[in-house]
Order: C-alpha cells, then sequence, then structure tokens
C-alpha cells in the first residue's frame, strides 16, 4: 500500500495458443510462449491496469501486447503493437475474456482483429 492505494506488480508466465486464423503470421494451431509484467493499483476512486507481454513462437520470432485497463473487470482489450520477424509492423486490437482456475491461476479467452503492412 502507498498512500491509499494497493500497489500490485509481478511477472506472468504462460503460453497462447491460436486456435483460429486466417493466412498471415498467426498460423492457426500455433503455439507461444508468453511472459508479462502486471502493474495494478487499486483505491477508492477505482483500479488502472497495465501489462505489457512479449510472446515468442517456435521459430523465436516476437510479437508484442499491451494491456491497459481502468475500471478492471473480468473482460477488456488489449493492444498487439508490433514485433519482430515474421511479426515486424503487425499492429491489432483484441478483446479478452478472463477465467478463474484453481491455485489462483488464470485463463483468457481472446479475439483479434490485426493488419500488417
Amino acid at each position: 500500500e502507498h498512500r491509499g492505494t494497493a500497489i500490485t506488480g509481478g511477472p506472468l508466465h504462460g503460453t497462447a495458443t491460436i486456435v483460429r486464423s486466417g493466412a498471415g503470421p498467426f498460423a492457426q494451431g500455433s503455439h507461444h510462449s508468453a511472459k508479462c509484467l502486471v502493474y495494478a493499483k487499486e483505491s477508492a476512486g477505482g483500479a488502472d491496469l497495465e501489462v505489457p507481454c512479449v510472446f515468442a513462437d517456435s521459430s523465436g520470432d516476437k510479437w508484442y501486447m499491451l494491456v491497459q485497463e481502468s475500471d478492471v473487470g473480468g473482460k477488456g482489450n488489449q493492444r498487439i503493437v508490433g514485433g519482430t520477424g515474421k511479426f515486424a509492423g503487425v499492429a491489432g486490437n483484441c478483446s479478452y475474456e478472463l477465467g478463474n482456475l484453481p491455485d489462483k491461476r488464470l485463463v483468457a479467452a481472446s479475439t483479434c482483429a490485426w493488419q500488417k503492412p
């Protein structure tokens, strides 16, 4: 706690699997490792969340995602903000919904629209 605000921060590690995709760098059935840094603030005035993430596929190419939310709940929005290799220049938006699992774990289901120049 800092001056009436609860602050939480720490690493978040997980995976992402592309369940459905058209053409392009996000190949259907591909798996990606995820490393994120969670920074959350909660006070009487509300809650704010910022989560920058880097995802890497089996070839080592990376794509970056950013979550920035106020009034945090079980649903929200993410932005795809570039990458390396086949993901260079990619940009887009995703909506997500969180689900709770045992042992304080979360699962997120996302639907994304992206473009690449």
